[in-house]
């Protein structure tokens, strides 16, 4: 914490673009989360891919489907 209040240790470098693949508890929620668009693909039968060059909005689309899929856990 001192090296960061010095401004010693800045900020960490990602490399761009970033893919995050998340697991599913079921098909038809990897399946749902397609409809976000372009940047979001299944790679499997319960993964989805989501890729972007901007960290907020691959952030913000993966809350998104966070939200989508706790929906239709809610159902069951």
């Amino acid at each position: 914490m001192r090296r960061v209040a010095a401004g010693q240790l800045g900020a960490p470098r990602i490399a761009l673009p970033i893919e995050l693949a998340v697991d599913f508890r079921t098909e038809e929620m990897a399946n749902e989360v397609t409809v976000l668009g372009d940047r979001v693909r299944r790679s499997d039968r319960r993964t989805a891919c989501f890729t972007d060059d901007d960290p907020l909005r691959l952030f913000q689309t993966f809350v998104a489907a966070i939200k989508m899929t706790r929906r239709l856990s809610a159902v069951r």
